[in-house]
């Protein structure tokens, strides 16, 4: 090696170790197959389902032990309603970057094949998914060797997986019966189809703020004439992403989609020359694993349809929860009938998720229920995430807990009138954890701005499913006048 490409590799690494970015040295030559779990082991498969979240879940999941394929294997009884799965937890953190390949036996004894994903937990708690059921769909009664690649995942998220401790099967809702034996990694050399990444939209997102908006339009047109009127023009708020429509998926992959625009047209109308609007799209994922080309490509374009109706519009704004890989082709496909920018919002994400969009908002809440726990949730992963957008050449947004969430909130009643318990906690005491992490990144220049969650009636936090109701539900002054003074 010359003297010059020797200083031109030091000077790489030391930029790279300035920026806080992860960096990974080559490593060592490729390993041998590694058992994660044959059954046999004191290494046993660990049960968890929803129950330990949802009061009243009927949930069933039990495991036994089995004939399996060479020795002892696992049976899996489940009748899920929201989720279930069993944890292989490493004896010691195992660096995943030299296999290529997960490999294990499956068979299908009794019902329907399930909705399954995979769990790769890294040593600081992080979770990333993947779907199993493009490997799954032949699933039968006779023990077949499943391959899954892994190197898409892997490069995704380059020097994420270097210490993983754990691998869970994650049930999505269904009733049946399966067998699984002999879980190992291996390098067998083959490489995933590459992926093409589609360009960024021309549109220009200038620094500012933005917020989720629900509930009547004149609240959140109220609000954020008044907020601007008073904030330097930095801290304006620019974005908003009022609910607008919601897709949903079948079991087989099949998507359907609902718009309703009306909210957000009233909002655009009304703040034209205030801030750029971009409805929002929500949904669950679960389904869309088996969604195919054609489904993406037609359900882009209805989406694109509606949005191209209306000039108002400045983009779109997907909220598809959890968020995985497997729905980057449709953002992928929005661009390919409408040149308005493609946001979404996550709670996970990799490079890739960066780059299938032109902004992502980081759902930067229900981390912690107290102040604490929450600027160390916030340290770890406000960083990550404005890295994986510069390394990545995405822009980002950080969503911040203005209001109550699930995790973070002031009180709690049982009773949407009844007596509220409180916490002791303010919601600026959850907004410094955020601004920390975020002034604690030494160059973030991805970064577009904060999001508040979010522009909302006082009516208290209250979901489909939940069984308590949490406050507050309205922006306080001393927020807004944090926000404001931030930037001068």
């Amino acid at each position: 090696m010359s003297n010059v490409l020797r200083k031109f590799t030091a000077l790489l690494f030391l930029a790279l170790l300035l920026d806080g970015c992860r960096y990974r040295e080559p490593g060592p030559p490729i390993s041998p197959p590694f058992i994660l779990a044959d059954f046999e082991t004191a290494r046993a498969a660990i049960p968890f389902s929803d129950k330990e979240e949802i009061r009243g879940s009927k949930t069933v999941f039990a495991l036994s032990s089995i004939e399996g394929t060479s020795g002892t294997g696992l049976r899996v009884k489940y009748d899920v309603e929201s989720y279930a799965g069993f944890a292989l937890p490493l004896p010691t953190p195992l660096d995943l970057e030299p296999y290529d390949t997960l490999a294990f036996q499956a068979r299908r004894i009794e019902g329907d094949t399930p909705s399954l994903q995979l769990q790769w937990t890294t040593l600081d708690g992080e979770r990333y998914k993947m779907s199993l059921a493009p490997f799954l769909k032949n699933l039968s009664g006779d023990w077949q060797r499943i391959e899954v690649p892994l190197d898409t995942l892997i490069h995704s998220a380059p020097g994420t997986f270097q210490q993983t401790r754990e691998l869970s099967v994650i049930f999505r809702p269904g009733k049946g019966v399966m067998d699984f034996d002999e879980f190992e990694l291996m390098n067998t050399g083959k490489k995933a189809e590459a992926v093409m990444i589609p360009k960024k939209s021309k549109a220009l997102l200038p620094a500012g703020l933005g917020a989720w908006c629900y509930g009547e339009p004149a609240l959140t047109l109220e609000l954020v004439k008044q907020y601007n009127a008073g904030a330097p023009a930095a801290c304006r708020i620019r974005y908003l992403f009022p609910w607008a429509g919601s897709i949903s998926f079948d079991r087989s992959g099949k998507a359907g989609f609902t718009w309703n625009p009306e909210h957000a047209l009233a909002i655009a109308r009304g703040l034209e020359n205030e801030a750029m609007v971009f409805p929002m799209i929500d949904g669950l994922s679960g389904g869309a694993e088996l969604a195919g080309t054609e489904t993406w490509d037609e359900l882009a374009s209805k989406i694109a349809q509606a949005l191209e109706r209306e000039p108002l519009f400045y983009g779109v704004h997907f909220d598809l929860e959890p968020q995985e890989d497997f729905i980057n082709p449709l953002y992928a496909a929005m661009k390919k009938y409408s040149g308005k920018p493609v946001t979404a919002a996550v709670g996970q994400w990799n490079l890739d998720t960066f780059r299938f969009t032109d902004l992502l908002v980081l759902m930067g809440y229900d981390w912690a229920t107290d102040p604490t726990a929450f600027s160390q949730a916030a340290t770890k992963k406000i960083p990550r995430f404005l890295c994986d957008a510069r390394t990545a050449g995405g822009k980002a947004m950080i969503g911040i807990p203005a209001i109550a969430t699930h995790r973070e909130f002031e009180e709690i009643s049982e009773q949407p009138d009844g007596p509220r318990q409180s916490t002791g906690y303010r919601m600026i005491d959850f907004l410094h954890g955020s601004f920390a992490a975020i002034d604690g990144v030494a160059q973030h220049d991805s970064l577009i701005g904060i999001s508040l969650w979010a522009i909302h009636p006082d009516t208290g936090l209250h979901g489909g499913s939940d069984v308590q109701w949490y406050y507050p539900t309205r922006i306080s002054d001393d927020i807004w006048t944090l926000l404001q003074t931030r930037c001068k």
